[in-house]
């Protein structure tokens, strides 16, 4: 099978390739935990891009590149206070 450092692109076939194995639950949990962690990296860099497009379109003069870092950090700190839409659980609970 190889490396985990990517996600397959069908998560259905790895499974049946890995079905009479016993570790087979466990890189199921893992191939899991790594697409929430890449949903969850996906929606904080596409609001760190939605916050600089709108500085540039509010504030021509003042957006700048320079700003990705500050607008990157602000946007992991606005998904880790927001609550869940489901659970309605911050991760300060």
């Amino acid at each position: 099978m190889g490396t985990m450092g990517f996600l397959p692109c069908k998560p259905s076939r790895m499974i049946v390739t890995l079905k009479g194995s016993k570790s087979a639950s466990v890189v199921l949990v893992l191939i899991i935990k790594m697409v929430i962690a890449e949903h969850s990296i996906q929606t904080v860099v596409g609001w760190t891009r939605a916050m600089l497009l709108q500085a540039a379109v509010y504030w021509p003069a003042a957006a700048d590149l320079q700003l990705w870092p500050f607008a990157l950090e602000h946007a992991v700190y606005l998904w880790n206070i927001l609550p869940d839409p489901i659970t309605k659980i911050t991760l300060w609970n």
